[in-house]
């Protein structure tokens, strides 16, 4: 199953570090949101109020987030940056 990855980034500025890009499934661009966030969990947590995320439960993974894109529900996962 197709997934959303979440990939949130920290950057040089001193008070605002964070940046975080979306790569929603299919072939467009990334999405980018333009806020930067002081912490990578108030980071995480924007993305997930952005894509409207809910808590589903798995029985193979237990519990995870997932997003209604078009219809479709996809798992949301988030990716630290390889460096």
């Amino acid at each position: 199953m197709k997934s959303i990855v979440v990939t949130i980034t920290k950057t040089k500025h001193k008070k605002q570090p964070y940046l975080v890009r979306i790569d929603m499934p299919g072939k467009g661009p990334d999405t980018k949101i333009e806020e930067r966030y002081s912490q990578a969990g108030s980071a995480k947590r924007g993305s997930l109020r952005l894509l409207k995320c809910y808590r589903g439960f798995s029985p193979k993974d237990g519990e995870k987030w997932f997003a209604t894109v078009a219809g479709k529900e996809y798992p949301v996962q988030f990716v630290k940056p390889v460096k």
